[in-house]
């Protein structure tokens, strides 16, 4: 077997874990569609696919444009607690003031895949591209400085958010023209993206919204082994989690009940993160 094969093997291992390991381990169930995702590479060898086609003949710079990647998301969280009295017919009799909730970051993670088709030559050496694909980031944070006898923390806030873009990309270089023989290459890309963000509460909080909000990109790099890069991205705009959701955890009194309402909205969201484009070993020397 061919060490570039191998390579490309061991990179789809790497990406089946990070899809099933932030959904089946730091998240609810709720996520459990990016560990069917990593179990369907386990299945169908995705190698075995593409040289099956290649050797049929048949069209694979689908493949060979394919580009994944991990890296870090990061983006500025406000997270408010209102506490509420409310009577049998769920009429509020008092609400108190809304409250900031200080917490720390305990995970973060993002996963993306994306493949792109030519629109239009740019010269010898450039292209203008159009990109799809799908892009996750995960968070969890910890409610802090709170007491521990409290009876309202300390919390913990689980949050998800998929991201499906589509952009237009200039690229310039290997990747635009996919080869080896040039080395180097960069991508700077802009377009719509829906959003989903998604929220859980440990006491029985949760939200889902979706949007729209413009996507940017920017990448560079070089080839060794397959086509390597760093990339950065912003997802602009505001994105709310929850909006004045009610946690499931209440607690009656002479008739009354005492809940809490969270909201957790967040502003722009920037990823760093490296990627790599697994079938570039067959791209033209």
């Amino acid at each position: 077997m061919k060490s570039s094969t191998i390579y490309v093997r061991l990179s789809f291992f790497i990406l089946a874990i990070a899809f099933a390991y932030p959904a089946a381990a730091q998240m609810t169930s709720t996520f459990m569609s990016g560990a069917m995702y990593g179990h369907y590479y386990h299945y169908v060898d995705p190698v075995w696919l593409y040289e099956k086609r290649r050797d049929e003949g048949r069209d694979v710079s689908s493949f060979q444009r394919e580009k994944d990647g991990v890296g870090l998301p990061f983006a500025q969280f406000e997270i408010t607690r209102r506490l509420v009295r409310m009577n049998s017919t769920d009429e509020t009799i008092a609400a108190d003031s809304s409250s900031t909730i200080n917490t720390k970051t305990t995970f973060k993670f993002s996963f993306n895949g994306s493949s792109s088709w030519e629109v239009g030559k740019m010269g010898s050496k450039a292209s203008l591209m159009l990109t799809t694909g799908i892009a996750s980031n995960f968070w969890k944070f910890q409610e802090k400085n709170v007491d521990l006898t409290s009876e309202f923390g300390p919390k913990e806030f689980s949050l998800w958010q998929l991201c499906i873009p589509v952009t237009f990309d200039y690229k310039f270089g290997a990747e635009a023209k996919m080869s080896k023989s040039m080395k180097t290459g960069y991508t700077v890309g802009f377009g719509p993206c829906l959003v989903m963000s998604s929220a859980t509460c440990t006491d029985g909080a949760s939200a889902t919204y979706f949007k729209a909000a413009p996507y940017l990109k920017m990448s560079y790099g070089f080839f060794w082994h397959t086509f390597l890069s760093v990339e950065a991205t912003a997802l602009t705009g505001s994105f709310s989690f929850m909006d004045n959701n009610p946690s499931a955890d209440f607690s009656r009194d002479n008739g009354f009940e005492n809940n809490t309402f969270y909201t957790l909205k967040s502003g722009s969201v920037f990823t760093f993160g490296i990627t790599w484009m697994p079938f570039s070993f067959d791209w033209e020397e």
